[in-house]
């Protein structure tokens, strides 16, 4: 059983330097990790399954839920109408 959370976020970039970045941030995905949530903001939602799929071979992880919205809070900052992973 895990007993953390990984978290990791980005602004500003494209969404591959975006998903790129927030692996680097996630370090070692313990073997037991075995869900993860992405939220993106509006501007990457069409990109979200190719993201999906990349996170999803560079993890592990299969099993992933999330959403996109106009506003996105991540860490101690808020991004709006902004790329945001």
């Amino acid at each position: 059983m895990m007993d953390r959370f990984l978290l990791a976020h980005g602004a500003g970039q494209s969404g591959g330097k975006l998903l790129d970045d927030c692996l680097n941030q996630l370090g070692d995905i313990p073997p037991e990790a075995n869900f993860g949530f992405l939220y993106l903001s509006e501007q990457l939602a069409a990109t979200a399954e190719p993201l999906i799929n990349r996170l999803k071979e560079a993890t592990g992880i299969t099993a992933w839920v999330g959403t996109n919205g106009l506003g996105i809070i991540g860490g101690a900052k808020e991004q709006d109408r902004d790329r945001f992973i």
